[in-house]
């Protein structure tokens, strides 16, 4: 068994607690030549002219689920060409130009794919994805205890003095 955990989805089976630990901006994964570059950022509703390349649902990790609550508030239906169980795999056929994607851009940059680039969402709010830090019910372990303070500690201070956009290539 784990002792600690961190996900994309608050979903946990019996015995587990899950807690929002951060939250991250979506970013748009596209392929490395793509007109939706000509942009620092990408509007939601540009973003749904192109066939998407989505998480599917039964893959579990959790990404489904949020990036489908951001497309249920989107102007104009999205556009599906496939639903992939990986993040490797979603990267993998936005690359080959089968579509665009949506992940956490951070994440997608320590990858450092040169078929791929990344751009963040425009609006005044840009819609986020949560990670949670999973762990068993009860009383924590002190290491344990340090850890999820340490976590915690870091998301208020990032709340507070949010970095820069990351652009990618």
């Amino acid at each position: 068994l784990l002792d600690i955990g961190f996900a994309l989805s608050d979903a946990v089976n019996d015995g587990l607690l899950a807690e929002a630990a951060w939250t991250d901006p979506v970013s748009v994964i596209v392929p490395a030549r793509h007109p939706l570059l000509a942009h620092a950022q990408v509007r939601l509703e540009d973003a749904l002219k192109y066939p998407l390349v989505l998480c599917h649902p039964d893959a579990g990790s959790g990404c489904h689920d949020q990036i489908q609550a951001v497309l249920e508030g989107a102007p104009v239906p999205p556009k599906v060409a496939d639903r992939v169980s990986s993040l490797g795999v979603m990267l993998t056929l936005v690359g080959a130009g089968y579509g665009i994607g949506f992940a956490i851009g951070s994440q997608v940059q320590t990858l450092q794919r040169p078929d791929i680039a990344i751009r963040p969402l425009a609006g005044a709010t840009p819609p986020t994805l949560t990670t949670y830090l999973l762990r068993r019910q009860g009383e924590p372990s002190e290491p344990m205890k340090r850890l999820i303070g340490r976590v915690m500690s870091m998301t208020t201070r990032a709340d507070e003095d949010p970095p820069p956009s990351a652009v990618g290539r």
